[in-house]
């Protein structure tokens, strides 16, 4: 059973009872993320969800937050994405009030001392300095700049160098007090709880005084009208590429069609270019493809890994397979595969309380609505070989694509001639 409830401040409650369950996860999802940012504070949300547990008014340094958890034999956990910030921790059922006081402790009570903000700008510093040494990971920064530039989405989520050494203690406090508001929170909660009870305990840790709501972020630029290319040039054997196709916002009406389709384009190693770029032909050791979403734009994203050499061999194979998918439908067999891997996938990833606490709360936090498996699995039950041959139709065409590279190459015209025919 799934109840929730809004609190008099405007935090949401969403529960999952799970009537065997002796572990109980609870996420708190604030709705801020990288999109909500200006450029002077590229960063911020990261390194605010960093500084939190440094140290609180009641436990003075990040061990003392984390030693409360694992000494009890659970974890905790925190992450930013564009749209939305989540904290987490997963602890024994006899200990949900301590996991629930603890988070409410690192949001409400930080210290955030001159030296907690000095150590973790220092941490993520390292942090971008990895990512520029990890060319299978910057090359997705590198397309979201191509296909977002001079916009929020269009940044890295740890931010800049120069940025973040200019964020002070004020400017996070500033941040806290505008976005870290119960009407900008949901709190999900999956364990074999009693929903009155872990709604009265919620109350009691974050029953603060309700606040103005924060300012919304800024809306996506949509003005491709031709396809485009960047290229960081660099000394290596290997490209590591992105293909990425603007896509559908997270609540349109052809998303169930859209993720059956990117399964059978490149959603494991049964998929059509898994088949033609790995098995067949070697050229490639890893080929995958995902739809990411946001609120209101969203994109298809082709990422692989090949020899330099065999670079635009490897393009020419992937746009011969956008045309294969405009053409013809796509068989009934491989529509049927594709329902039951995601039927599948979906059904395992809520095997996991802290994974089912966080596909609660983030739907109810993005689209204001608790989601219930059984409506998921109908919808996708319902995409036809028509609907995703007509969104193919309507998604794969030149002025849509846009393709990020990181490689020993110096021009990017050849690359816009492949893409655009």
């Amino acid at each position: 059973m799934i109840t929730c409830e809004r609190l008099r401040n405007g935090l949401q409650v969403v529960l999952k009872q799970v009537p065997w369950s002796q572990a109980v996860a609870i996420n708190v999802l604030l709705r801020v993320g990288s999109r909500y940012e200006s450029p002077a504070h590229q960063g911020i949300s990261h390194f605010t969800e960093h500084l939190l547990f440094k140290g609180t008014t009641h436990r003075p340094t990040a061990f003392h937050i984390v030693n409360a958890i694992e000494r009890v034999g659970g974890d905790i956990n925190a992450f930013t994405s564009e749209e939305y910030t989540s904290y987490v921790t997963l602890v024994p059922l006899a200990y949900f009030s301590l996991g629930l006081e603890v988070l409410a402790d690192m949001l409400q009570n930080p210290l955030l001392r001159p030296r907690d903000l000095r150590i973790e700008r220092s941490v993520i510093l390292e942090e971008l300095a990895k990512l520029e040494d990890t060319p299978e990971e910057l090359v997705y920064e590198l397309l979201s700049t191509l296909m977002w530039p001079d916009h929020p989405l269009g940044w890295s989520i740890l931010g800049k160098a120069e940025t973040l050494q200019s964020i002070t203690r004020r400017d996070v406090l500033r941040y806290l007090a505008t976005y870290y508001i119960p009407a900008n929170t949901v709190i999900s909660i999956v364990g074999n709880l009693d929903p009155s009870q872990a709604v009265d305990a919620v109350q009691r840790w974050f029953g603060e005084e309700a606040s103005p709501p924060p300012p919304s972020f800024l809306p996506a630029p949509e003005k491709q009208t031709a396809p485009a290319v960047l290229l960081r040039s660099q000394q290596s054997k290997e490209t590591h590429l992105c293909l990425g196709i603007r896509a559908l916002p997270r609540s349109h009406n052809d998303l169930p069609a859209l993720l059956l389709l990117n399964i059978i384009l490149a959603g494991g190693m049964s998929s059509r270019l898994f088949q033609k770029l790995r098995d067949r032909s070697g050229l490639a050791y890893y080929i995958h493809s995902e739809v990411i979403t946001f609120a209101d734009t969203g994109m298809v994203v082709i990422a692989t890994g090949v020899n330099a050499a065999n670079v635009e061999k490897v393009i020419r194979l992937i746009l011969e397979e956008l045309r294969h998918l405009k053409r013809r439908r796509v068989t009934e067999r491989e529509l049927l595969d594709a329902r039951e891997h995601f039927k599948g996938s979906l059904i395992l990833s809520l095997e996991d309380s802290a994974s089912y606490g966080e596909w609660l709360g983030e739907t109810l936090l993005l689209e204001g609505k608790v989601p219930q498996v059984t409506e998921v699995l109908e919808r996708i039950e319902q995409v036809s070989r028509e609907d995703i041959l007509r969104l193919a139709r309507t998604l794969f065409l030149p002025e849509r694509l846009n393709l990020a590279l990181i490689g020993p190459h110096t021009e990017t015209e050849a690359f816009l001639r492949l893409l655009d025919c």
